[in-house]
């Protein structure tokens, strides 16, 4: 038996189970959802929401396709963009349906830079940084 426990466990809107983890037996069957209340050996926890869907509905996304995009996310605010030139930052918000906004980890480390190809014959680099 596996437990792993999450910020939020979400089944559908209306049922979160906030702090709290899940029992999975062999071939991951659910066997159960408790309460978090303490440290439990051997827990693997997630630092984020667990979204419970029907089996094979989202476990294997090879396309971010419109459908799936607006089954998982409820909105997406854009922030109006601070500071100039390289030193230019802009936030985004991303409102996931059940599960509300989640709070980014932290990251050990970030990569020097990140380099898309947005169409053929131009990329753009972006340097990365810790958000302030």
């Amino acid at each position: 038996m596996r437990r792993i426990a999450a910020h939020r466990i979400c089944f559908s809107p209306e049922a979160v189970f906030p702090i709290s983890y899940v029992e999975l037996l062999s071939g991951d069957e659910l066997a159960g959802v408790y309460p978090l209340t303490e440290e439990i050996a051997g827990t693997t926890f997630i630092n984020g929401a667990i979204l419970m869907v029907p089996e094979k509905q989202y476990t294997d996304i090879q396309e971010l396709t419109p459908l799936i995009l607006n089954e998982l996310v409820e909105r997406i605010v854009v922030h109006q963009a601070q500071g100039l030139g390289k030193n230019r930052t802009q936030e985004l918000e991303i409102h996931y349906n059940f599960i509300g906004t989640l709070d980014t980890p932290e990251v050990a480390a970030l990569p020097q830079s990140v380099t898309i190809d947005t169409r053929q014959g131009v990329a753009v680099e972006y340097i990365t940084r810790k958000a302030v």
